[in-house]
């Protein structure tokens, strides 16, 4: 928390100094992208653009979520000879690490396609059809971990966002938009339970295998 981070002197200054109840809400609350934005906002309209960058700087000096560094952990080390990148961590909660204040480039949709409920065989090639709020589509083809994820430079959706698969001659729509963000893994975890719809699949049954792609890596646009 921001209250235990800064010297209470200095809050007391803040709130003084600026007299507004925003400060403690900034002081008391977790660091999350959205908050720190409207931080920006906040500080500079009430002292130029120069003060309200440095107050903030002070606000989120030494910032961590500690939450997001337990679920973080929780995910384990990396595989042995896979290094992070494109094929690493298939079903995991990508955005996790890949958002605006986590350690790795940001993406804005992201998940990984198993070929059935009961099958970790990931689906390289699959089509990735995204619709948002704004009725803007894109689309995104997994990789031959069966993983995809789209840039912020590329896409960036307007919740809800609504999902549809296609490959190897199937077709399926989620059953509910994504409402939180564009985790897939966040929700679809490996097994399902109470707390996770388990992992996102092409198909209700095991494909055959001659179904499957051929080769030990492919994916991708076709």
């Amino acid at each position: 928390m921001f209250d235990k981070v800064l010297r209470p002197s200095l809050i007391t200054k803040l709130k003084i100094a600026f007299n507004f109840s925003e400060v403690e809400a900034l002081l008391t609350r977790s660091c999350t992208s959205f908050r720190l934005a409207a931080g920006i906002r906040l500080l500079s309209a009430q002292g130029g653009p120069t003060v309200g960058l440095g107050i903030l700087a002070l606000l989120t000096g030494g910032c961590q979520d500690p939450v997001r560094q337990e679920q973080i952990a929780a995910l384990g080390p990396e595989a042995e000879n896979v290094p992070p990148g494109p094929l690493h961590r298939p079903g995991q909660p990508c955005l996790l690490c890949h958002e605006s204040m986590g350690p790795a480039n940001r993406f804005t949709v992201a998940g990984t396609v198993f070929q059935a409920p009961s099958d970790r065989q990931p689906v390289g090639g699959v089509q990735v059809q995204l619709i948002d709020a704004a009725r803007r589509s894109f689309v995104a083809y997994t990789n031959c971990v069966g993983s995809f994820s789209v840039t912020p430079a590329e896409y960036e959706p307007v919740l809800p966002l609504w999902v549809s698969l296609s490959g190897l001659g199937l077709h399926i729509d989620m059953e509910s938009p994504m409402h939180k963000d564009g985790d897939c893994g966040f929700c679809h975890r490996s097994e399902k339970s109470p707390s996770s719809a388990g992992h996102v699949f092409l198909s209700e049954d095991p494909l055959p295998v001659d179904a499957l792609p051929a080769g030990s890596c492919q994916g991708g646009r076709p």
